[in-house]
């Protein structure tokens, strides 16, 4: 039974006894002595009535006062219920963005470490190249000088070896030079995953704080509605 229904039904049991509203007037009390024999008291009885009249007008309106304010108290525990529902919905919501964005940051860091690896390797592949250049110019220069003492008369063969060999010398300067980009290449994919690192772990660290803040205020917002539930059946 809700507070409205309780004092409606406490408030009618006093109206039907005003004469103002077509009732019966109360009639005066006849208390008994101890011997069982009536009497009557020794007020008139329109004063008795009078007076009983307002004491359930009084009653009655503090009963319609005590329903107003219940009924204020049911409006603000709604209220207070909707705004908690609201809350849950935002913080669910919340917590689905941070981890679609969790896990699309792990997806970019395990990316950018493959393609550190990738990286890696072929720098590490590029790096034997000029040893294996110098070795082929090596092997030239070595025909070149067998050319030379067994032909001294292909002179212009000699020249063609050497220009060859001094080919394999750029190429294995060109080597190297590419060698020491991807090094440097390699350095700035660490620096981008060192800076993605730091970057997934301040997301971790927001995440918890909006947690701990969801927290608080859905714990603030519970403790305000049982003061609210408990206010109201005070």
């Amino acid at each position: 039974m809700g507070p409205g229904s309780f004092w409606q039904r406490l408030s009618s049991v006093f109206r039907p006894d005003d004469p103002l509203r077509g009732g019966d007037a109360p009639v005066a009390l006849r208390p008994t002595d101890g011997d069982g024999g009536g009497r009557s008291l020794w007020w008139p009885r329109s004063r008795s009535a009078t007076q009983l009249t307002e004491v359930s007008q009084r009653v009655v309106a503090l009963a319609e006062a005590l329903q107003a304010h219940f009924e204020r108290q049911d409006a603000h525990a709604a209220q207070l219920t909707r705004s908690l529902d609201r809350v849950g919905t935002v913080l669910e919501q919340l917590a689905e963005t941070q981890r679609a964005q969790g896990e699309c940051l792990r997806a970019i860091a395990a990316q950018t470490e493959a393609n550190s690896r990738g990286a890696a390797g072929l720098a590490e592949a590029v790096q034997r190249i000029p040893d294996a250049l110098k070795a082929q110019a090596d092997a030239v220069r070595t025909v070149a000088q067998q050319i030379e003492i067994s032909q001294e008369s292909s002179t212009q063969l000699l020249h063609s070896v050497h220009s060859f060999g001094r080919a394999v010398d750029a190429l294995g300067t060109a080597g190297q030079v590419q060698v020491e980009a991807l090094h440097r290449l390699h350095g700035a994919q660490r620096e981008q995953h060192t800076a993605l690192t730091e970057l997934v772990q301040t997301q971790g660290r927001r995440f918890l704080l909006v947690l701990t803040i969801g927290a608080v205020l859905t714990l603030g917002a519970l403790a305000a509605l049982v003061i609210a539930v408990f206010t109201q059946f005070r």
